[in-house]
């Protein structure tokens, strides 16, 4: 849950930024949420990718673009893609198990 609540929070900050916002400024945002590194807390990311989005014929294309320049036709797209991980031991040993399962939370949202 802790994993989950710290990528939400750092879509939602991305989101009201516009798709404008630092990454140290997310993983700021991703450590506070995440609470006290125990277990540490692994972050991939944040990385963003912007895209050109157009319609037409009834089929919506995709056009790679800088992030922060318009778009000559169609309308402007930002993307945030992370990936969060943390190594939790478990709390009696089992057999056949390792002692430590790793648990991982992210994916990729449009935030603009």
């Amino acid at each position: 849950m802790r994993l989950d609540r710290a990528a939400r929070a750092a879509v939602l900050a991305a989101w009201a930024n516009g798709g404008s916002i630092a990454a140290g400024t997310l993983q700021s945002v991703v450590g506070a949420t995440y609470g006290a590194n125990s277990p540490p807390l692994i972050l991939s990311g944040p990385s963003f990718s912007c895209y050109c989005l157009s319609f037409s014929g009834g089929v919506e294309t995709a056009t790679p673009a800088a992030c922060g320049s318009g778009c000559a036709s169609g309308q402007a797209a930002s993307y945030l893609s992370l990936s969060l991980s943390a190594a939790t031991p478990l709390p009696i040993p089992l057999p056949g198990l390792p002692a430590a399962v790793t648990l991982s939370s992210g994916g990729r949202v449009r935030v603009q």
